[in-house]
């Protein structure tokens, strides 16, 4: 399964979700990688990323920003010293992150709004 094979699942089922301004977009590496293991995390900081790496996971789904901006803009971080060095330890961890904000904060009640099930292999 590619990466925006996960990320189109979660969008379809969130019908609440403005997909022209959903921040629920890929921070980082490839969106058609092949994926071979999912880390899921509320807040990607520099300690998660060394976690993941040995874990053996190419695809991290985080809630929070990555890069310290609620819309992730390189705009408005790229003066962060720690934003280079996120970038380099995310391309030598190769991990490509998505974003899952709007789509896990409930949305308006409605039938489609789904209980997301927890899974576990």
């Amino acid at each position: 399964m590619k990466a925006r094979e996960i990320q189109e699942f979660f969008l379809s089922h969130a019908d609440w979700v403005d997909r022209a301004r959903t921040v629920d977009t890929f921070k980082h590496g490839d969106p058609n990688v092949e994926v071979r293991s999912v880390a899921v995390t509320w807040m990607l900081t520099m300690e998660t990323i060394d976690k993941v790496r040995n874990l053996g996971a190419n695809l991290v789904v985080t809630h929070e920003p990555t890069f310290w901006d609620h819309f992730d803009d390189p705009a408005q971080v790229k003066d962060d010293p720690l934003y280079p060095a996120k970038l380099r330890k995310l391309d030598e961890a190769g991990l490509t992150v998505l974003r899952l904000h709007d789509s896990w904060t409930p949305g308006p009640k409605s039938a489609s709004a789904p209980a997301w099930p927890v899974v576990s292999t």
